[in-house]
C-alpha cells in the first residue's frame, strides 16, 4: 500500500542506561534513540494492519519493558492516500472503519465511486 498506515509515538520514562532501543515488532529494524534525563522517544509508521508489541530495551540489561499495541486498523487510515482499490481493500479487512473512512474521504478527495461503495455497505448491498 502506498503512504502510512498507522502512526505511533513510543515514550519510555525511567531508563537508566545511555540508550533505548525501540523494537516494533513488525520485522522493522529496531530503533536505538539516545536517553535524555531517563527519558527516550521514538516513532513508528506501521505499513500493514495487525497487533503488534512494541518491546523498549534500557541498554544497561537492567530490564525490558513490553507494550502491545492495539489493532492498527483502529488508527487513522487517510483513503486521500491510497487509491479506490486500496481503500476497498482496506474497508473489506476493517468493516468497523466504514464510518471514519467515508468521513475522511468526504473530506479529503470526495470520490463519487467511493463514496457511492461506502453507503452500498452501510445499505447492507454488496457491491
Amino acid at each position: 500500500m502506498v503512504g502510512a498506515l498507522g502512526q505511533v509515538d513510543a515514550h519510555a520514562s525511567g531508563v537508566t542506561g545511555t540508550t533505548a532501543t525501540f523494537d516494533y515488532g513488525d520485522s522493522t529494524a529496531a530503533d536505538v534513540q539516545d536517553v535524555t534525563d531517563g527519558e527516550a522517544d521514538s516513532e513508528h509508521t506501521y505499513t500493514a494492519n495487525g497487533t503488534f508489541t512494541i518491546t523498549v530495551t534500557d541498554d544497561d540489561s537492567e530490564g525490558t519493558t513490553t507494550a502491545t499495541v492495539a489493532d492498527l486498523a483502529a488508527l487513522e487510515f487517510d483513503p486521500a492516500d491510497h487509491t479506490v482499490p486500496e481503500v476497498q481493500a482496506y474497508v473489506t479487512d476493517n468493516p468497523d472503519s466504514v464510518d471514519d473512512v467515508r468521513a475522511l474521504e468526504a473530506d479529503g478527495k470526495a470520490r463519487t465511486t467511493l463514496l457511492a461503495w461506502l453507503d452500498a455497505l452501510d445499505d447492507g448491498d454488496t457491491p
